[in-house]
């Protein structure tokens, strides 16, 4: 999946209201890395939004982000068409790191591999981009309730285990140990409970 564009809003104001149509006005003054290296040569275009707000976007790993956080000032008034004042006439701006990544996890759909991690290559594009949370998804997986043996379970029915374990009818005691039964009341796991020196030890379900 290729990394995707973020959109970075700022707003120009006139005379304390929005500047409207002034998008072909603007363009940046200077636009840097924080360690102070010149990318104004690859600065985007700006375009409007609406109700003095405007607008423009980058990607991560294409220039001019390409290197880390960018700072910037935008120059609302470059030939000087809207007579702004100088306090609304430079726009500071920044770009970083942390925006594209929150937007990334909100936005886009990830791979997660057995450990938790989001798998990506060394492009920095994630590996997958078919794999979704929704709030249709889980009613769209058919899950068995599981019994036995753990290692033979998918992740799904040890999810569902785990709601079995709260919700449906379970038992304990030391003589028996701890039953976790279906919804139909078959068991479906047993876990053996025993006691040493006043310490109660619960063996993993089978």
């Amino acid at each position: 999946m290729a990394n995707s564009a973020i959109e970075i809003p700022f707003y120009v104001a006139k005379d304390g209201g929005p500047l409207a149509d002034a998008a072909a006005q603007m363009e940046f003054e200077s636009l840097r890395t924080l360690a102070g290296v010149d990318k104004s040569g690859s600065a985007p275009s700006i375009s409007e939004i609406g109700g003095g707000w405007y607008k423009f976007s980058v990607t991560y790993g294409t220039a001019p982000f390409d290197t880390g956080d960018l700072i910037g000032v935008v120059d609302a008034d470059k030939n000087g068409t809207n007579n702004l004042a100088n306090a609304e006439r430079y726009i500071p701006v920044e770009v970083r790191l942390d925006f594209y990544a929150f937007g990334r996890l909100t936005e886009k759909a990830v791979e997660i591999d057995g450990m938790g991690c989001l798998e990506s290559d060394t492009s920095n594009n994630v590996k997958a981009d078919t794999v979704k949370l929704a709030a249709d998804g889980w009613d769209a997986i058919a899950v068995t309730e599981p019994s036995g043996d753990p290692d033979g379970w998918t992740d799904a029915q040890k999810l569902m285990w785990l709601i079995m374990r709260f919700l449906n009818e379970t038992s304990s005691d030391n003589y028996d140990g701890i039953k976790v039964r279906k919804s139909d009341g078959t068991v479906a796991t047993k876990q053996a409970v025993t006691e040493a020196g006043g310490v109660k030890t619960v063996a993993r379900a089978e």
